[in-house]
């Protein structure tokens, strides 16, 4: 929630200081970042996993040789894919004119380095958040995750009271994550003295297994890293690259509400690293796999759906963006199945199937974009995007079929008990809204249709949910007397 409040608010404030083209262009070289955020060959994840397996057992030499090793491997590679970014954003973006005019290349370059240097700390930092969630210490990582929204709110608010330029923009950001990464690692030393780099507690023999499981995960995450790059690619060569700043608004609100429920459930990950055996695994899945499904649909329907006039509002309110709140709606539709097939992808991370996911991640890149170019050569506007909703749903359709295979589950009796029709209806209303929106129907009006559809569909969930948080809030008091 805090990264929802703070992005609409620094993305409205960047937006009346710099102009939809000057931050569409800036959007649209950081998205550059965004795949080198993903960079780091799989380790983040693997940390993540095999930590909780040495904690599990309270084999601290073990922590101690993923935590040498990967830290240098984090400071290197950090610096090769710097490098590398800035090679590449010679070649893709500063030599196309409908992404950077030609007037802004120097400045651009200056701006992409800046963003690049954030990009390095926000790099270690993923180690250091790694290594505390394999400790399941996600409180710790949310907190300074908070805490690095706060900071950059304030500097983007200094930079546009003071109306500086986009350099001084790209130098907030790159505070901010300096600051985090001095936090993460001040925390780190004051409550983990055991654990310190030297070379002597590296064991690449062990490091071997690691990076076995991590590079398939690295090869996943970065094809899945650039689908928001090629999004406003396509929308900068298709569209205009005016439309990117409304493709982020939404892309913002979209994300962090899919985020919220991704976050909720990082524990995914540490439970599915101990299971072991084709048993466990159907056990799993038929059991804790389920109620992640029905949770998923209930979550989507409520707060995508039933929430839909709030999200509307404050879009059309603050930025005053139609076509945000449309876009929107369109994320929402796919979005809303990623947060079902989150369970089944953090499954196969797990239990070391990465190879599924390289397979799902190439798949969804070839999909995103054929689909994307498609959409865009027939509706010749932002409903192009309509292509990213069918092409994460039929990636969806493939993680389910290797589900079955691994499991040897009947997937179409899985799929019944969790209540599907739900999320059909749900997307039948959405899809009717955009339409709607689409031919000038009053934005309030066409959202409270939306909202109050998906209350009668989702009406028992969403007492189930109040009756939880009033128990909830009644213990809590009681508690306090």
């Amino acid at each position: 929630m805090v990264s929802l409040l703070v992005s609409f608010v620094t993305l409205k404030l960047n937006i009346m200081n710099y102009g939809a083209k000057y931050f569409g262009i800036w959007i649209t070289l950081a998205s550059i970042w965004g795949i080198g955020s993903v960079l780091d060959f799989g380790f983040g994840t693997a940390i993540v996993k095999y930590i909780a397996e040495a904690e599990k057992i309270n084999d601290k030499k073990k922590i101690n040789v993923i935590y040498s090793t990967g830290l240098i491997l984090f400071l290197t590679i950090g610096i090769c894919i710097l490098i590398g970014g800035n090679i590449i954003a010679e070649i893709i973006f500063y030599n196309n004119p409908n992404i950077v005019p030609l007037e802004l290349k120097s400045l651009m370059r200056i701006v992409f380095l800046i963003l690049g240097v954030s990009f390095y700390f926000q790099y270690i930092s993923i180690f250091f958040r790694s290594f505390f969630e394999g400790l399941s210490n996600f409180v710790l990582t949310s907190r300074l995750l908070i805490a690095n929204y706060v900071l950059t709110l304030i500097l983007v608010s200094l930079i546009t009271l003071f109306k500086l330029s986009i350099v001084f923009l790209s130098l907030a950001y790159m505070s901010a994550s300096f600051v985090t990464l001095l936090l993460y690692f001040i925390t780190f030393r004051l409550n983990h003295k055991e654990y310190h780099f030297s070379r002597s507690t590296m064991d690449f023999i062990e490091i071997k297994k690691i990076f076995g499981f991590s590079v398939n995960i690295q090869i996943s995450s970065l094809l899945g890293s650039f689908i928001d790059p090629i999004i406003k690619y396509v929308i900068s060569n298709y569209a205009s690259v005016e439309v990117v700043p409304f493709y982020e608004v939404a892309r913002r609100f979209s994300l962090a509400i899919s985020g919220l429920f991704a976050t909720t459930f990082k524990t995914l990950l540490p439970q599915t690293s101990v299971l072991n055996t084709k048993q466990e695994f159907k056990d799993y899945i038929l059991k804790d796999g389920t109620s992640m499904l029905k949770l998923g649909i209930a979550y989507s329907g409520i707060v995508f759906g039933t929430g839909a006039l709030f999200f509307a509002s404050i879009i059309k309110l603050w930025f005053g963006f139609n076509e945000s709140v449309i876009i929107f709606f369109i994320l929402a539709l796919a979005e809303s199945i990623n947060n079902i097939g989150f369970m089944v992808y953090v499954f196969f991370m797990g239990i070391g199937k990465a190879v599924y996911l390289i397979i799902v991640q190439l798949t969804n890149v070839i999909l995103v974009s054929t689909f994307l170019i498609v959409g865009f050569l027939i509706f010749k506007n932002y409903l192009g995007l309509f292509g990213y909703f069918v092409s994460v749903l039929i990636d969806n359709l493939v993680m389910l079929y290797f589900l079955k295979g691994e499991t040897g589950i009947s997937i179409k009796d899985w799929l019944k008990g969790i209540k599907l029709f739900k999320l059909i209806l749900f997307y039948l209303f959405t899809i009717l809204s955009i339409i709607l929106l689409f031919n000038k129907t009053n934005v309030f009006l066409a959202a409270s249709l939306l909202s109050l559809s998906c209350s009668l569909i989702f009406i028992k969930e969403i007492k189930s949910y109040i009756s939880i948080l009033l128990n909830i809030a009644k213990s809590r008091i009681i508690a306090q007397y």
